[in-house]
């Protein structure tokens, strides 16, 4: 059946007949506070509708693949879009029938898309570029650089947008087609653009007053100002019934109220009249290979991501107030953000009470999204690198966000999702290989998730009062089946993570356990660790001392690294001669010993575990051995 909102009649009905069914029943109701993405006023009532806007494709400013890249990314955007609920995304058969009915022929100059616009009954059109793309070897990644742009087509301004760049996961080995490696970075950056894009927040208020300086300048009062997020110098467009009648520029902006001048439309403002801010992009952020895979974002928000936002995604709207209400659920119980902080894998050893519990693991670790509630999440999905995304390495709940990979072989069953949603299909696979110590390995985490969507009735003719609200029982044969929502499955990624290596814990060699030093001054120490798969890892390895089992006070000693020749290679690390006396002044008896090791190349870098506050050192991500002891003559 052709989803509900893509009908005119039924967007109409959605706008007006909603809520004058629900509005007794629900008297104190007031819809949370909505962003200023939606052009144009609302409808009475008080009940803002959902923004219908048109995706066109996007320009392929790279020179990689042509067309092909500009219609991947505007495809990601829209289903990006339609699944954040923030926009009502009107279909390409729409689209294609407009521009037949117009004779227009892509690409569209900005009248010319205006022109679609009005003719399909959007609030807004989108269009894009790709600017960027690379795709490098080693590693093997995909990352890209994409400009959007939304504009009203009342005014043609600009009143949304975001220049976002992302990569796709690294995928070691990899020898297809770079366009799958291109297509996920794009889904990222999609994902990342539609998390700023709802983010925005124009200002948007009523003309109060109007008036002529004596210099014949004329000013404009307007009911909002600074708290509002109004500054000197932001220019606003000024609406009257959806038709555009002058531009004003902020010359004074105090708490509550702003006055502005004039600058463009002979039709001045007057009271009552809507003036919406003009919206600004971020400049283009250059796309160049990395050997992190990680590139910024110009709208990244490190230290802010685990804020979200404090309101709503939007207010409840036309059909979806009722099925939420009936369905028991609200949007604005959802909290729309970013995702957070990224993920990370850090190899572990899983030190307990001076024990390697495991001889190798990586511990992966997420934070859970704050834009989905928790309800909705079905499970998460962690893919390892050598696995590639055809299955994952571990399965997480929806309130889990630590998995621990082992080297044990492994059966998992989960839930397969569609590339562009739908059911769930459980899967079960078997001999899933577990990790191999020595060997990088880099993660991705997936989240499965549902959203419900409204649905169209076939509705018939129904007799007497049938066919009512959510379809019912009709009279006669008609209106036998009804509108109501469905449960739509989507596996949306998260981030990629830096790489990981297990190693087996070192082994300490020298002094032998409880050893009196016959030369405190002058003591050379020394442990092995073996390189595993990867014979060429750069490991490097230090020493830390202490006076008491817990490491509660450090004193460490890095050394440099060394690279093994071949696979199973014992590395043996030795110190320079050490002064131990001058280690804690004063002490005599028992010290206590540990050696670490890592790969240089891991990022964040080993889990440190319960040595994480030691104080004496900064430094806490390594592989811990077993402790050993001495004693100070």
């Amino acid at each position: 059946m052709m989803h509900f909102r893509q009908s005119r009649v039924a967007r109409w009905v959605s706008r007006w007949l909603v809520p004058v069914m629900v509005a007794p029943l629900f008297v104190s109701y007031a819809p949370p506070t909505t962003a200023a993405d939606a052009p144009g006023p609302s409808p009475a009532g008080g009940v803002d509708v959902v923004p219908a806007v048109l995706v066109l494709d996007f320009n392929n400013r790279s020179g990689f693949d042509g067309a092909l890249v500009g219609r991947t990314a505007a495809a990601a955007l829209s289903q990006a879009m339609n699944e954040s609920d923030r926009w009502d995304v009107l279909s390409s058969q729409q689209i294609s029938t407009a521009l037949a009915n117009l004779g227009l022929t892509p690409p569209l100059d900005q009248t010319a898309m205006m022109q679609l616009g009005r003719a399909v009954e959007a609030d807004a059109i989108v269009t894009g570029q790709v600017y960027a793309v690379v795709v490098t070897e080693n590693p093997r990644q995909a990352k890209v650089g994409v400009r959007i742009e939304m504009r009203d087509v009342t005014s043609g301004e600009l009143i949304n947008g975001s220049v976002v760049t992302a990569n796709s996961g690294i995928r070691p080995g990899y020898t297809g087609d770079p366009m799958v490696l291109v297509d996920e970075a794009l889904r990222k950056a999609s994902f990342e653009a539609v998390q700023n894009m709802s983010q925005q927040k124009l200002p948007r208020g009523t003309v109060l007053n109007t008036s002529v300086t004596g210099s014949g300048t004329r000013e404009v009062l307007l009911n909002i100002g600074a708290q509002s997020g109004v500054r000197e110098g932001m220019e606003f467009i000024v609406s009257r019934a959806g038709v555009r009648v002058s531009r004003i520029r902020v010359t004074r902006a105090e708490a509550d109220q702003s006055t502005a001048v004039v600058v463009e439309g002979t039709r001045g403002a007057q009271p009552e009249d809507v003036a919406t801010a003009i919206f600004t992009l971020p400049t283009v952020e250059n796309v160049t290979p990395t050997t992190s895979g990680d590139i910024p974002s110009p709208n990244a928000r490190r230290g802010k991501k685990k804020s979200g936002f404090r309101s709503a995604l939007g207010a409840i709207i036309g059909i979806g107030l009722l099925v939420a209400l009936l369905s028991g659920g609200s949007k604005s119980g959802r909290l729309s953000g970013p995702v957070n902080d990224r993920p990370a894998a850090m190899a572990t050893s899983q030190v307990q009470d001076g024990r390697a519990l495991t001889p190798a693991a990586v511990r992966v670790q997420w934070a859970v999204p704050n834009n989905v509630r928790l309800q909705d999440i079905q499970e998460f999905h962690i893919y390892r690198s050598d696995l590639g995304n055809a299955r994952p390495a571990g399965i997480a709940g929806p309130g889990e966000n630590v998995f621990y990979d082992t080297q044990q072989m492994r059966t998992l069953s989960f839930n397969r999702v569609p590339p562009v949603g739908g059911t769930l299909s459980n899967v079960t696979e078997s001999d899933i290989p577990g990790l191999v110590p020595g060997q990088p390995y880099t993660y991705e985490v997936t989240m499965v998730y549902r959203r419900r969507q409204a649905t169209a009735g076939d509705g018939g003719t129904g007799g007497g009062t049938g066919g009512g609200t959510g379809g019912g029982t009709g009279g006669g044969t008609g209106g036998t089946t009804g509108g109501g929502t469905a449960e739509i499955y989507f596996e949306t990624p998260i981030e990629s993570t830096g790489a990981a290596t297990p190693l087996f814990p070192p082994v300490l060699e020298t002094p032998a356990e409880t050893e009196e030093l016959n030369e405190p001054q002058a003591t050379e120490f020394s442990f092995a660790s073996v390189s595993g798969n990867t014979p060429f890892i750069p490991l490097q390895g230090m020493i830390e001392f202490s006076k008491d089992p817990s490491f509660s006070e450090v004193k460490q000693v890095i050394l440099p690294a060394q690279s093994g020749t071949a696979t199973g290679q014992t590395t043996t690390f030795t110190t320079p001669p050490i002064d131990v006396t001058r280690l804690f002044p004063n002490h005599r008896g028992i010290l206590y010993w540990h050696a670490g090791v890592r790969n240089v190349n891991d990022t964040p870098g080993p889990f440190p575990g319960r040595f994480a506050n030691a104080r004496g050192s900064n430094d806490r991500r390594w592989i811990y051995s077993n402790h050993g002891t001495f004693t100070l003559p």
